[in-house]
């Protein structure tokens, strides 16, 4: 199921110019991370990686990815391939983000 975001507008009539600085805020730049999968190792094994290894993860290979926000874990989603492009179709978000 598929939920909007809904966000509150946040509008002080106090002082002038609020509602414009309020909006400037959605130009702050924010890191989306796409979380496939994790593994786990010992510092031993990573200090040995190579060009060519194999690192398996922790899902299957049709399993939903995680999609995070700053660090937050704000919905799922699915790979696809876009105009020869990897990227993330959203499925799921979550109703309750933290932090992963």
């Amino acid at each position: 199921m598929v939920s909007p975001i809904v966000v509150p507008e946040l509008v002080d009539t106090s002082q002038p110019n609020t509602q414009r600085r309020i909006q400037t805020l959605g130009e702050v730049p924010a890191e989306v991370t796409v979380i496939a999968g994790r593994a786990q190792m010992s510092l031993a094994e990573v200090r040995d990686i190579d060009v060519g290894d194999i690192v398996p993860l922790d899902r299957s290979p049709d399993a939903t990815v995680d999609v995070c926000v700053n660090g937050i874990h704000i919905a799922r989603g699915d790979i696809i391939v876009l105009d020869e492009t990897i990227a993330t179709r959203i499925s799921e978000l979550d109703p309750n983000p933290m932090r992963s």
